[in-house]
């Protein structure tokens, strides 16, 4: 329930106080967040620290994105949004084969671990980064339009968008899978948690390999076509998953779901894959 707040919260963080602070803030809360819930000794407690991770643990994606969109001209985004997920799914690959072999050696190390980065990311862009929020209205522009004008109701009076919005929404359900079901499958297969790590590892290796290959070629084609595609070969992935019963071949659903992002859009889809859990959340799952 936290990151359906999450997401649309941290774009109005980004659009109110700037991108740096959005970015800076959220990132911090994330790490104070991990912190209480791996010193959390009691079910309330539990659930309230998981709620509130779920909220700070997306606040930097809409921050990040608009970064990009600020800082990089129209022309060159398409191949600035695949740079950001290649980055992404390189810390996402080691994270996970990491968080997996901590995670069999207890579980305290993982969180202070993961922590740690969240606030040394969260100063790295304070003291790095460039406020890039664009500029207040120019004076004599009426403020009404300003108001209104990339609004939330806009969306919502979008019947496209909402559409679009609602397949994301199916689809986020299926690809979360990854990171709900998919750990509790493998260890009814008596799998390790090192063994869910290196399996999650893959989704990041094959968009690490993938993405410089076909990206910049993606943007040519049918947007549609390509999301379309990239359904089909998720599909296909947990189809896989559902008879699987060894590491190698866990692997493979893991593969097609990667490759189908990597096929259905060049950016980061909003929640992906990006939402992307923290790495002693998907490493305490399993």
């Amino acid at each position: 329930m936290g990151s359906v707040i999450s997401q649309p919260l941290g774009g109005f963080l980004a659009d109110r106080f700037g991108r740096r602070v959005a970015l800076t803030c959220g990132m911090l809360a994330n790490g104070a967040t991990l912190l209480t819930l791996g010193h959390a000794r009691s079910l309330t407690v539990l659930v309230l620290a998981c709620f509130v991770l779920g909220i700070t643990i997306d606040l930097f994606r809409p921050a990040a994105q608009a970064l990009v969109a600020d800082a990089v001209p129209a022309t060159d985004r398409t191949r600035a949004y695949g740079l950001l997920l290649w980055a992404v799914n390189l810390g996402f690959s080691v994270a996970m084969v990491l968080g997996g072999y901590l995670a069999s050696h207890g579980y305290q190390l993982l969180f202070w671990l993961d922590a740690g980065a969240c606030a040394f990311f969260g100063v790295l862009v304070w003291l790095a980064i460039p406020q890039t929020r664009p500029a207040a209205r120019p004076p004599g522009r009426p403020a009404a339009r300003e108001r209104t004008a990339g609004s939330y109701r806009t969306v919502l009076r979008d019947r496209a968008m909402l559409a679009f919005a609602g397949i994301i929404v199916l689809y986020a359900i299926v690809f979360q899978q990854a990171f709900a079901t998919l750990p509790l499958a493998m260890k009814d297969t008596t799998l390790s948690s090192s063994a869910y790590g290196i399996v999650m590892g893959v989704n990041g290796i094959v968009v690490i390999a993938m993405q410089p290959l076909i990206g910049h070629r993606l943007a040519d084609f049918d947007k549609s076509r390509g999301l379309a595609t990239g359904f089909a070969i998720a599909a296909c992935g947990n189809a896989v998953a559902a008879a699987a019963s060894a590491t190698i071949v866990y692997g493979s659903p893991s593969r097609c779901r990667r490759s189908a992002r990597s096929s259905s859009s060049p950016s980061p889809l909003p929640s992906s894959p990006t939402s992307l859990p923290p790495l002693s959340a998907a490493a305490t799952t399993a």
